[in-house]
C-alpha cells in the first residue's frame, strides 16, 4: 500500500473537483524538527498562557490583541494552550507594537542566550521582522531580519499558500547588544518590548499578517537565527484503513468508509478549521482500475471491490457556494487481487495406471495456512485414488483406470488480515493412462519366433551335410 498527497492540477480534472484556488498539503501530521539540544527556555517574556486581564494589566496590550490561533500541538491533536499576540496591523500586514514586561525575566545562562518565539505568518510575501529587549533607553537587545532573509529561514521544498507557524531561535549576540543587559552570567529584567513589522518600501503584493507566541529567554548553543521548528500552512490527519487490512483485499470484498469524525481526526487550512462550519464540503472520491472518472461516495458507506486492479481513494474538503475552493485532498492508494487465492501448481497431470504422482496446491501469501483444514476433496474414483500426506498442501495420487478426472479440493482458512474463515477450492484435470493388453500379439510373435527357428535349424543341418559330403539314404 502506499500513501500520497496530490499536488498536481491535473486531479482537479480527473476528480470533477470544484473550480477555484487550490491548496495541497504536503503530508499529514507535518511537523519539521531541527535535531539536537539546540536550545533550553529559561524565562518568560511573554507568557503563552497570558490572560486578557493580566495582558492589559502588565503588558499594557488590550484583549483585542489576542487570538485563540496557537501553534499546533500534534501530540494531542488540537492547538496548543494559551493565547497569541495578533497586533493591530495596517492594510499591508504592518504593525510597530511596544509592550511592556512585568520584571521577571532574568535567567542564568550557561551557553549563549537567545529569545525564542512562535511566529505565525499567513502568506509567503513577507516584511522585515526586528524585535527590541529594552532594560532601559540605554540598555537593549535589538535584531532585525530582513525580508530576504526571513523568506529563506521560513521556505520549504514544496509550495505553500502561507508559512504557517514557525518556531525562532535569535541568538543574542554583543553586536546586537546596546549598553549591557547581562549581570555576569545572568540575564536582567527587560522592562518592555518592541516588535516591528513593516517595509521601507511597499511593493504591489498580499503581504502576510504575523502572529507572536510564547516568547522566552533561551539558553542556546546556536550561533545564527534558526528555525527550529517549522509547522505546515495545512496541518491535517486523515484515517484511510490499516495497511495491513489493504493488502490482501481480493474482488468480491467490499471496505467501509469510516465516519467523518473518525476519518479525519483534524484539519487545518490556516486559520481555518474544516472540520467545523457548514460551508465545507467533505466527500470521499473513489477511482477504481481503468477508469479516468471519480465515484462520490458519502463518509460511512460502502465501497464495493468489484474489479481487479489499483484503487485510488480520496478525501476532499472543499467551500462550497458561490465561490467554490479546493482546501484540502489526499489520496492513499492500494491493489485489488484476484480471487484466485488457491489453485494447484499445474492445472493438469498425468500418470500411468499404477503409478503414483504428487501434486500439490498453490495457496496465496494473503492466506495464513497455519489456519488452513480441508473440507472435501472430489475427484472420479474409478480413475484415481487421493490420498493427504504429512505435508498439507501435497496430495498423493494413484493411477487407477483409464481417462481423466477431475479434481476438486475446498480448504477453510482464514485470511491474514481476516479473522473469520473462508472457503475456497482448486480444482485440476488429471489424466490417467490404462495398461494395454498386449496378450494376442505376444502369442503370435512367439510362435513366429518358433518358426523361423525351427526352418533355420533344417537348413543349417542340409548345408552342413553337404559340406561333409555325407550320403543321406
Amino acid at each position: 500500500m502506499k500513501k500520497l498527497a496530490v499536488f498536481v492540477v491535473s486531479v482537479l480534472l480527473t476528480f470533477s473537483i470544484l473550480a477555484g484556488s487550490p491548496l495541497f498539503a504536503s503530508k499529514n501530521n507535518q511537523k519539521a524538527h531541527a535535531t539536537g539540544e539546540e536550545y533550553v527556555k529559561k524565562s518568560s517574556i511573554v507568557s503563552a498562557d497570558i490572560s486578557a486581564e493580566d495582558f492589559e494589566t502588565y503588558y499594557g496590550g488590550t484583549n483585542a490583541e489576542l487570538s485563540t490561533f496557537t501553534p499546533f500541538d500534534f501530540e494531542n491533536e488540537s492547538r496548543m494552550a494559551g493565547k497569541s499576540i495578533d497586533a493591530v496591523h495596517d492594510e499591508h500586514g504592518a504593525f510597530n507594537r511596544t509592550f511592556s514586561l512585568p520584571a521577571d525575566s532574568s535567567a542564568s545562562i550557561t551557553n549563549r542566550a537567545g529569545v525564542g518565539l512562535w511566529i505565525y505568518f499567513s502568506g509567503t510575501e513577507v516584511h522585515d521582522f526586528s524585535i527590541k529587549l529594552a532594560v532601559d533607553e540605554n540598555n537593549y537587545f535589538e535584531k532585525t531580519i530582513n525580508k530576504g532573509e526571513l523568506a529563506g529561514l521560513l521556505s520549504k521544498d514544496y509550495d505553500e499558500e502561507g508559512f504557517g507557524w514557525n518556531y525562532f531561535v535569535i541568538p543574542i549576540f554583543d553586536s546586537s547588544v546596546t549598553g549591557t543587559i547581562m549581570n555576569g552570567d545572568e540575564i536582567v529584567d527587560f522592562s518592555e518590548i518592541t516588535i516591528v513589522y513593516s517595509s521601507t518600501v511597499l511593493e504591489d503584493k498580499n503581504y502576510a499578517n504575523i502572529k507572536i507566541f510564547d516568547v522566552s529567554i533561551v539558553d542556546t548553543v546556536l550561533s545564527s537565527i534558526t528555525v527550529t521548528e517549522k509547522q505546515d500552512f495545512a496541518v491535517y490527519k486523515f484515517n484511510f484503513w490499516d495497511d495491513s487490512l489493504l493488502s490482501s483485499r481480493i474482488v468480491g470484498d467490499s471496505l467501509s468508509i469510516k465516519s467523518r469524525p473518525a476519518a479525519v481526526s483534524y484539519a487545518w487550512v490556516g486559520e481555518l478549521d474544516l472540520t467545523v462550519g457548514g460551508s465545507i464540503s467533505w466527500q470521499v472520491l473513489v477511482r477504481k482500475p481503468g477508469s479516468n472518472q471519480a465515484l462520490t461516495y458519502n463518509f460511512g458507506e460502502n465501497v464495493v471491490l468489484d474489479t481487479e486492479g489499483e484503487y485510488n481513494v480520496s478525501y476532499r474538503a472543499a467551500k462550497v457556494g458561490e465561490q467554490p475552493k479546493l482546501y484540502l485532498i489526499d489520496t492513499i492508494s492500494f491493489n485489488v487481487y484476484s480471487n484466485l487465492l488457491l489453485s494447484f501448481v499445474f492445472p493438469s497431470y498425468r500418470l500411468s495406471e499404477g503409478a503414483t504422482k504428487i501434486v500439490s496446491l498453490h495457496p496465496s501469501a494473503m492466506l495464513n495456512m497455519e489456519t488452513a483444514s480441508i473440507v472435501s476433496i472430489d475427484y472420479d474414483e474409478s480413475i484415481v485414488d487421493i490420498e493427504t500426506t504429512d505435508n498439507f498442501c501435497d496430495f498423493k495420487v494413484v493411477g487407477k483406470g483409464g481417462g481423466t478426472a477431475s479434481v476438486t479440493i475446498k480448504i477453510q482458512v482464514k485470511r491474514n488480515t481476516n479473522n473469520e474463515f473462508e472457503t475456497y477450492e482448486a480444482t485440476a484435470s488429471i489424466i490417467c493412462d490404462a495398461k494395454a493388453n498386449n496378450g494376442p500379439l505376444q502369442t503370435f510373435l512367439l510362435i513366429s519366433l518358433g518358426v523361423i527357428l525351427v526352418i533355420s535349424l533344417i537348413f543349417g543341418i542340409k548345408s552342413l551335410v553337404k559340406s561333409r559330403k555325407i550320403v543321406v539314404k
